[in-house]
């Protein structure tokens, strides 16, 4: 097997489209709930486990676009609407639609939703045992009887331990739930990771590479696209065999993710062929961070770690193409690929900017 492979930079998922992810504390998330329910209260909805979501983050972004359609949808008192709160819901609290993830987001909804009615349930039973505890305060101002005072002075002291003992029993309750959000949180987040990603390298896959593409398309403004085929390839499987040839895809896969930015996307497109996205980067700068990779990746000294011997220099022919308004996916990727193929043509372990 060959040294120098270290795990490469894994792509986290987009907390954007996953904003069950997002961490916050106990005492935050309560106060979530909370105004969660308010809102429901407020707009009349049915207490229905999408409803409660559609509250939650409503509650948790003031600037959200999701805040922005539903106060358009909901505004001014207008009547809750299921069909226009699913829409929402599956717009921009489910955007994804992989069956493992989908199970788990459920699981997570309905534990949520539990909450919501533990505390529901508990401010509803504190609100009647404070009108109790009220009237009891009435009483006692008004009584003049010795007995009664101490009868009614008992009944107070028994409200009092009960109400206690329910809100130990709350807490107790939410620090469970809690527990359970974390687990299926961390469910959530691997389950998005094995859809997003490719097993080998740990690079976004293709599919998540074509779902950035088309936003970045949509987006309009300018970006770049680099394609990088490693030069080759199909002799260092031939000597070496397919065990090496994977830990050189991996060793490569680490090099091109330590040379991008944190929100460039860098995919595994095809056997030995990677793609790599730059947002709001023109052809200059791609070629220049292109050129970066392929010098890192001639820089390599791999060998086997079985017997010790060098695989030789390994390298990499990388084709650059900026996105023009008349470009879609089909033709940048093409021109990309012309871009590549000229390299390999030229000689190959360089790089070239699309006609």
């Amino acid at each position: 097997m060959a040294d120098q492979d270290n795990n490469p930079s894994k792509h986290p998922p987009d907390r954007a489209e996953t904003p069950f992810l997002d961490d916050e504390g106990a005492e935050q998330a309560a106060e979530r709930f909370r105004m969660a329910v308010q809102y429901l209260n407020l707009h009349k909805a049915p207490p229905v486990p999408l409803n409660y979501a559609l509250g939650y983050f409503y509650s948790a972004d003031p600037d959200s676009r999701l805040r922005k359609q539903m106060d358009a949808a909901f505004g001014d008192r207008k009547p809750w609407q299921h069909e226009e709160a699913s829409g929402l819901f599956l717009r921009f609290l489910a955007p994804r639609t992989d069956k493992a993830s989908e199970k788990i987001e459920q699981e997570l909804l309905t534990v949520v939703v539990d909450i919501l009615h533990s505390v529901v349930d508990v401010a509803d039973n504190a609100s009647k045992r404070s009108s109790k505890l009220n009237r009891y305060v009435d009483h006692l101002a008004a009584c003049q009887d010795a007995s009664k005072v101490k009868k009614i002075t008992s009944e107070v002291l028994r409200e009092v331990r009960e109400i206690s003992s329910e809100s130990q029993t709350l807490a107790n309750s939410m620090q469970t739930s809690v527990k359970e959000v974390e687990r299926l949180k961390d469910e959530l987040a691997h389950a998005r990771r094995e859809a997003s990603s490719d097993a080998l390298t740990g690079l976004s896959n293709r599919r998540i590479f074509d779902t950035t593409l088309g936003k970045l398309i949509a987006h309009g403004k300018p970006f770049s696209l680099i394609m990088m085929d490693i030069d080759h390839f199909k002799h260092i499987n031939d000597e070496h065999g397919h065990v090496v040839g994977d830990r050189v895809l991996r060793q490569l896969a680490r090099v091109v993710s330590g040379k991008v930015r944190s929100h460039d996307c860098v995919a595994r497109y095809g056997g030995e062929e990677f793609a790599i996205l730059l947002p709001d980067t023109p052809h200059l700068p791609a070629m220049k961070a292109a050129e970066s990779m392929r010098a890192a990746i001639e820089q390599l000294n791999m060998k086997r770690s079985d017997n010790g011997s060098h695989l030789g220099k390994v390298t990499a022919s990388f084709g650059v193409s900026e996105h023009h308004p008349q470009d879609d996916a089909e033709t940048l990727v093409a021109r990309a690929d012309e871009a590549f193929y000229r390299a390999k043509h030229n000689r190959r372990n360089r790089v070239e900017l699309a006609k």
